[in-house]
């Protein structure tokens, strides 16, 4: 019989069911060998991709990777890296930056390497991009025949200019001879401010402002011009994919003489407010306002607000981060149903019911849809986890001892793929019984001497002391790992079958006088080795439970 919640985000440190903690080589991941524009953000130290969520870091135009900073463990980059259950990468298309996101080397390699990531760790990837970097992801994801379909998870932007950007039409404007617009149009003269301060400087250069204006001079410059042609052909967005915005919003004084003064936002410098938040999907886009003045016209990179200053702003990175862990923490999450098996009542009544028909579990979607909980008729009971789908059957004694068994509909109790959890917690004998076959000082702790254990641990079961320890001490808190071969009999039924047996004991005892409370719960889980993350999954729920039935 088994019990099982999945309120699962980190796995039971058990031997034979871990995620390995060593980072295999890019060999051994062909698809990551054959991708030299994704690199991993180490900072924090090299983490497996397999079981994590990658968070996929793609910079924008005219830039590359250097935006994440991502040899600093404080930098965006870096604090995403370090977050439990995350892995974090960057994709470089910094030879092509000045090309629009059609390029072979932007948007379909981005969608090989959102589709590789989410094949290498088994969950769908976080997109955060600067820039046109959230321009990349939505033809990434929504080209023809796109391999990212269906792999992302959530795309965050950063400054993303989804109609174009307004400021880059007014600045083709101006060097095109079109001068400023009839009514004062206040950005224009910001526009020209800026062409005419970066005459003769230097271009593509990524912390200067510029660099951006090189950007009018460009091919991609026309492309990301506002309500372009190249931006309307873009594909739509996947239904449902959620998409948050962060933007910056500069407000911009204009001095006339010594009385007269007007202030106006000019967004993040490169993209207006409007076309950064244009496409947000998941709650309230994150807007950050700062201010400054005409005269400081190039000075205005180092603004917090500014496009090219956005991914190290930290009120952004704060709100890129909770973005993140919201992400992981939707994508390992699912609902499951929570059944009611026919029960065996030692007691005359109907017990209370004390849990709801659903449940929101920390599972993947793909592991929770094949999981559910079980327990007794009226849900009384504390559940176990399962197989959906399966039969089940409990029994509440009248001592208080309890059982749930839960497997296939084509099958009776005790078949050889079954999960089977019981608590004996009310008799002392039935806890010396089952503890015995692995405590070694559980007569002396249960005050139970002089009686033989019923049956030999066989030599080919595996233990894994997981808490506590073999000696008698005053902790009193035991977790045993057992594992039984194939053909292997061992204490917990229904091991011996075909199929390898893997469970869990939980021990507690009180120490005297006077004798303590004292609880032994043991689950046992025989699947096939294809259906062995089921086994891990219902194993760790039952631990982090600490499942005594009750």
């Amino acid at each position: 019989m088994r019990f099982w919640r999945a309120a699962v985000a980190a796995a039971v440190a058990f031997t034979s069911l871990a995620v390995p903690s060593g980072l295999p080589t890019l060999a051994g991941s062909s698809c990551l060998a054959g991708l030299p524009q994704v690199r991993q953000v180490t900072s924090a130290g090299a983490r497996s991709p397999e079981g994590s969520t990658p968070v996929l870091f793609v910079h924008g135009i005219d830039s590359g990777p250097g935006v994440w900073q991502s040899a600093s463990a404080t930098s965006i980059a870096g604090q995403a890296a370090a977050l439990p259950g995350t892995t974090a990468w960057t994709f470089s298309y910094a030879s092509e930056s000045l090309l629009w996101v059609t390029t072979r080397a932007i948007g379909p390699d981005l969608a090989e390497a959102i589709s590789c990531l989410a094949a290498v760790s088994g969950h769908r990837v976080i997109v955060v991009g600067h820039s046109m970097g959230g321009l990349a992801a939505q033809f990434a994801i929504g080209m023809p025949r796109s391999p990212a379909a269906g792999h992302l998870a959530e795309l965050i932007t950063i400054g993303t200019p989804f109609e174009g950007s307004q400021i880059l039409t007014d600045g083709e404007r101006v060097i095109s001879g079109g001068g400023l617009l009839a009514g004062d149009n206040l950005v224009v003269v910001a526009v020209e401010a800026i062409l005419s301060a970066c005459a003769g400087v230097a271009d593509h250069l990524d912390v200067n402002l510029c660099g951006l204006a090189s950007v009018l001079r460009s091919p991609v410059g026309t492309a990301l011009e506002a309500h372009s042609a190249a931006i309307a052909d873009l594909p739509a967005w996947p239904a449902g994919l959620p998409v948050f915005d962060t933007a910056g919003n500069i407000s911009m004084s204009v001095q006339v003489g010594r009385i007269y003064s007007r202030g106006f936002d000019i967004g993040d410098g490169a993209v207006t407010l409007s076309s950064a938040i244009a496409h947000n999907t998941a709650g309230t886009p994150d807007i950050q306002h700062c201010a400054t003045s005409l005269s400081r016209i190039l000075n205005l990179a180092a603004n917090p607000c500014f496009h090219t200053s956005l991914p190290g702003n930290p009120a952004i990175v704060a709100a890129v981060l909770d973005a993140i862990r919201a992400a992981e923490a939707a994508q390992n999450s699912s609902v499951v149903p929570v059944l009611a098996c026919p029960t065996s009542y030692g007691v005359q009544g109907t017990p209370k019911a004390r849990y709801p028909a659903t449940e929101t579990v920390a599972l993947s979607s793909d592991l929770g849809s094949q999981l559910a909980y079980y327990s007794d008729a009226a849900r009384s009971v504390q559940p176990i986890l399962g197989p959906r789908g399966w039969a089940c059957s409990a029994e509440i004694g009248a001592d208080g001892s309890l059982g749930i068994a839960v497997y296939p509909r084509s099958a009776a109790a005790n078949s050889p793929a079954e999960v089977d959890a019981h608590n004996d917690s009310a008799c002392v004998g039935c806890m010396y019984s089952d503890a015995c076959q692995l405590i070694p000082n559980v007569a002396a702790e249960l005050h139970f001497p002089n009686v033989p254990c019923p049956a030999a641990t066989p030599p080919q079961q595996a233990l894994t002391w997981i808490a506590g320890s073999p000696n008698m001490s005053n902790s009193g808190t035991d977790v045993v790992g057992f594992v039984d071969p194939p053909h292997v009999k061992g204490f917990a039924a229904p091991s011996g079958g075909p199929y390898t047996a893997r469970g869990l004991m939980l021990y507690s005892w009180g120490q005297p006088p006077p004798p303590g409370i004292s609880n032994v719960s043991v689950i046992n889980c025989t699947l096939p080795s294809s259906d062995s993350q089921l086994c891990t999954a219902i194993l760790t729920a039952f631990r982090q439970q600490n499942w005594t039935g009750r």
